[in-house]
């Protein structure tokens, strides 16, 4: 259903970065049993590093429509490719990569598969510590139910409205080790 979508906004990121760059962007994350797999999104940034091979902040490398796909979690989209196949559910903790050391080795956290959205996402994930989405990533690992699924399932579009205005970028930590496809 959401395949033209998706090949429209792959189409439009890849002119808008010159057709150089491929449209999507695939990153290992880990998932359940802390087990890797590729996750899949729409790039929405252009692949610029220092002299040292390292990716610049994300402020300096998105673009405006990568801001827009950003803020409208569109980017997202074929990240529902992983729910085919598997990798991911709907609801649960957000896919996180081997440099979030505190998230990624968290056994109670890797004991479910990890979500789309989910409770940190609809509380404003961007503006959270590491050990606050840990805390409201273990309330829904202990709390897991269906209308909590549902609950955090409808509450979803309301908090990407709410948080339109607030920074998608990763903090500048993050990108030092960050590595790009």
């Amino acid at each position: 259903v959401t395949t033209p979508i998706v090949l429209t906004l792959a189409f439009t990121m890849s002119a808008a970065h010159g057709f150089k760059e491929k449209p999507f962007y695939e990153q290992e994350r880990i998932g359940l049993d802390g087990r890797p797999f590729i996750i899949n999104k729409i790039r929405s940034m252009r692949e610029i590093y220092d002299d040292e091979g390292h990716a610049l902040p994300d402020e300096d490398r998105v673009t405006k429509i990568g801001i827009l796909l950003r803020k409208s979690r569109l980017d997202e989209l074929p990240q529902l490719y992983n729910i085919l196949k598997g990798d991911m559910s709907f609801v649960g903790p957000r896919p996180v990569t081997t440099f979030q050391k505190l998230l990624a080795n968290d056994n109670l956290r890797n004991s479910v598969r990890p979500g789309l959205t989910g409770l940190a996402q609809i509380n404003d994930k961007n503006s959270k510590s590491p050990e606050e989405i840990l805390s409201l990533d273990h309330k829904y690992i202990k709390h897991q139910s269906f209308g909590l699924d549902l609950k955090i399932m409808l509450q979803t579009p309301i908090s990407l409205w709410k948080n339109r205005k607030s920074s998608h970028y990763r903090p500048a930590a993050q990108m030092k080790h960050a590595k790009f496809q």
